[in-house]
């Protein structure tokens, strides 16, 4: 009985190291609209802090980094902003002009479109990209790492896109490279 309960002590400890370890290393077109702030603007989500790690485990984000969950953010839009790494340079404010790594899935894991591999794209104004990078971007810092899990309705719409159906819920991992000054 004794060693069953420092197994449990053990991995406790154990699962609490991995949660606050945040990402590490471990052995991938941008999203344009076709026409068209703090990152959670005042008044516009609610959050629910240290969500810890993922029910599936953690996350793939770019050059081998498996990142867990540190945050989310559900703006008033619907946008769900889970914050993976916090960045450490400039904030990125709204309307920049921004150089991204980015990997797209639809919501049943088909990826769309994604720079692992082939490094950062930009630069892009964020006003000519869809709503959803418009109001899940800003507020990250420079080398920060977010998950956007986007409502159809701010990326492309009932229409859809040539790789992307209709009415298409999107998710993106993006890592915030450089701002444009």
């Amino acid at each position: 009985m004794l060693n069953l309960t420092h197994a449990v002590r053990w991995t406790a400890a154990a699962s609490m190291l991995l949660a606050l370890s945040g990402c590490g290393k471990e052995n991938e077109s941008a999203p344009y609209t076709e026409s068209t702030p703090d990152a959670t603007p005042a008044g516009s989500e609610s959050t629910v802090v240290n969500t810890g790690t993922e029910p599936d485990g953690l996350i793939e984000a770019f050059n081998g980094q498996m990142c867990s969950v540190l945050s989310t953010s559900v703006l008033d839009s619907g946008i769900v902003i889970d914050e993976l790494v916090i960045g450490t340079g400039e904030v990125c404010p709204e309307g920049a002009t921004v150089t991204m790594q980015y990997h797209g899935t639809l919501a049943d894991g088909t990826v769309f479109d994604t720079t692992r591999g082939d490094g950062p794209r930009g630069p892009w104004p964020l006003g000519n990209l869809i709503k959803g990078w418009q109001q899940g971007v800003p507020g990250m810092k420079v080398g920060g790492i977010r998950r956007l899990t986007i409502p159809y309705q701010l990326a492309y719409g009932e229409a859809g896109s040539s790789s992307i159906p209709p009415k298409a819920d999107l998710t993106f991992i993006i890592e915030l490279v450089t701002i444009e000054p």
